[in-house]
């Protein structure tokens, strides 16, 4: 295998699926992919780390994508030693704001009303730039994805994102390798968030993605497949 290994955190209502266009890649290439599970249902951003970090052989590359992102800093905080390198995907080192947590409001109630699948392909067009250009077995995947985590972990996950902590002062005094990755046109973590994470680790790397929202990893899978080949070259060096 090359380098150390490589371990995919996904996001809110998402597993490996999330993540298929890079395990495939990645393995391919020769890397040891890991993606956590078993944290779905934890209902705090500290039990989910908890679960995952058993799953994180020591050192490892932790590649995170949006909620995946609180864990990884969570992770940082409580097991440091881990990480070999860190690379930050569409997320944020912010706590929750207002807005957001009337917008996670507003998705749990249509969830309850109108059904998990509903609720995630809402989600999914927010989320992305244009879900239209996605391919519809892709989409019809990623909602049963969110079918088989269920609805009550949906709820436990978004309660446990408005209630997460400031992630900065973790990232801040972090000085290992930092990656942060975000698509042009993200709505849900723009690129401010992407700029402030960048700024906060001296010697960090920031790539914006073009034509890609929040679900840049399968809305544009050559594009960061290709940041991340070159980064994994970079730290395993």
């Amino acid at each position: 295998m090359r380098g150390a290994p490589v371990v995919l955190i996904p996001g809110l209502q998402s597993d490996h699926r999330s993540w298929q266009f890079q395990v495939s890649f990645l393995e391919a290439a020769g890397h040891r992919v890991i993606v956590p599970s078993g944290h779905h249902g934890a209902n705090t951003i500290v039990g989910m780390a908890a679960i995952i970090a058993p799953q994180i052989p020591a050192p490892s590359h932790v590649v995170a994508w949006s909620m995946g992102g609180y864990i990884a800093l969570q992770l940082l905080k409580d097991v440091p030693e881990r990480f070999a390198s860190l690379a930050m995907v569409a997320t944020s080192a912010q706590p929750e704001n207002s807005a957001r947590t009337i917008e996670r409001e507003r998705a749990m109630a249509l969830a309850e009303a109108q059904g998990i699948v509903a609720s995630h392909r809402a989600n999914l067009a927010l989320s992305c730039h244009d879900i239209d250009a996605l391919a519809p077995q892709l989409v019809a995947q990623l909602s049963q994805m969110a079918k088989d985590i269920g609805l009550e972990a949906f709820k436990k996950q978004q309660a446990a994102i408005i209630a997460r902590p400031d992630g900065r002062p973790v990232l801040a005094a972090y000085r290992g390798p930092l990656l942060v990755v975000v698509g042009e046109e993200d709505r849900v973590t723009p690129p401010p968030y992407a700029r402030e994470m960048h700024a906060l680790v001296p010697g960090s790397r920031l790539e914006i993605v073009p034509e890609a929202g929040h679900c840049a990893p399968f809305e544009r899978p050559a594009s960061v497949n290709a940041i991340l080949a070159e980064w994994l070259a970079e730290v395993d060096a």
